[in-house]
């Protein structure tokens, strides 16, 4: 997903917008990439299996401490390149709509402090 934000400043109005779908107070952590590597392989399964890619310690292609790096490419005028309205037949959503619409998912979990920085 492209945007002219970056980091902190789009996590905190995403937890801002989940926050507001849920109606509860979300605070956000920022941990360092050792802190959530550690949290993504006590999870097993696929979190510990794939904790550095998970968090940018790994490029797709596997090289260690390689991150994949964005490109921001337009596209030529003259492509045929499809728009997310064309993929999804309808409009996208903006994120503080995916967050009403996805609410359930933030409130099935009794122990909302686990992860890192809760240690």
């Amino acid at each position: 997903m492209a945007s002219p934000q970056k980091g902190a400043e789009v996590a905190g109005e995403q937890a801002a917008a989940i926050a507001a779908a849920v109606g509860d107070h979300i605070t956000l952590d920022e941990v360092t990439p050792e802190q959530a590597r550690h949290f993504y392989r006590e999870q097993g399964g696929f979190a510990a299996d794939y904790a550095d890619w998970l968090y940018g310690l790994t490029s797709y292609d596997g090289a260690e401490r390689a991150t994949d790096k964005s490109l921001d490419v337009a596209p030529s005028p003259d492509s045929d390149c499809r728009t997310l309205t064309d993929a999804l037949g309808r409009p996208g959503r903006s994120y503080a709509q995916w967050a009403r619409d996805h609410a359930s998912d933030f409130t099935r979990t009794a122990d909302r402090t686990a992860g890192p920085g809760h240690d």
